[in-house]
């Protein structure tokens, strides 16, 4: 059931960035998404718990 959930969060994140042309790539791992925009910026938001975001701390995003 993870998995399903893990993949469906995934198709999602996948759909709402592919309808902005400036998003290049996206990717998910468990509980965060990351992506990259044309301009070379790279976004991440998700749990954060074990600092998944690069962020420097564990703060949810």
């Amino acid at each position: 059931m993870k998995k399903i959930t893990i993949l469906f969060f995934c198709l999602s994140v996948f759909m709402i960035l592919s309808a902005q042309n400036d998003w290049v790539k996206c990717g998910t791992g468990t509980e965060f998404s990351v992506a990259l925009k044309s301009d070379g910026t790279l976004w991440s938001w998700g749990s954060n718990m074990n600092g998944q975001l690069g962020t420097g701390n564990t703060v949810n995003y």
